[in-house]
């Protein structure tokens, strides 16, 4: 159960960094 835990919280942060990333590089493209 801990470490389904512990990867649920790092698929989480996997998800949130992509999100971050892909809303950063669609701002920039469209900004151009």
């Amino acid at each position: 159960m801990i470490g389904d835990f512990v990867d649920l919280e790092g698929a989480r942060y996997l998800i949130r960094r992509v999100e971050r990333v892909a809303r950063e590089a669609l701002a920039y493209v469209v900004r151009d």
